[in-house]
């Protein structure tokens, strides 16, 4: 695990990042990552990253920044299925609760709480 400090407006946060997501990171860079400013590099990439969404949500910001890392390595037809395969989900998932807030709305449904 590898740590990096971050600077998020007045605040200082760590980001903690596996070994090999380190390192892809690194690469994709373009530095490899037993060179001495690796670290340096992958910092500074993560700052770069967080100062670009400055008005993110920072109760989950080191995941965010997590998984912008895994998405900036991941190839983009990776991505892309990806996307398709979690707007699919999000279309069933949004379905299923209308179907189950009509249900309660129709009355076949009882909730214990209310009955």
């Amino acid at each position: 695990m590898n740590r990096y400090h971050i600077q998020r407006g007045n605040l200082r946060t760590t980001v903690t990042l596996d070994s090999t997501l380190s390192e892809l990171l690194s690469l994709k860079i373009g530095v490899n990552p037993d060179q001495k400013d690796a670290h340096s590099a992958v910092r500074q990439w993560l700052q770069t990253t967080s100062d670009q969404a400055a008005n993110h949500d920072s109760s989950d910001f080191s995941q965010w920044l997590k998984r912008q890392a895994i998405l900036y390595i991941s190839d983009q037809q990776l991505v892309n299925r990806h996307q398709a395969w979690q707007h699919e989900i999000d279309q069933v998932w949004e379905a299923e609760l209308s179907q189950r807030i009509a249900e309660v709305d129709a009355g076949e449904v009882k909730l214990s709480k209310f009955a």
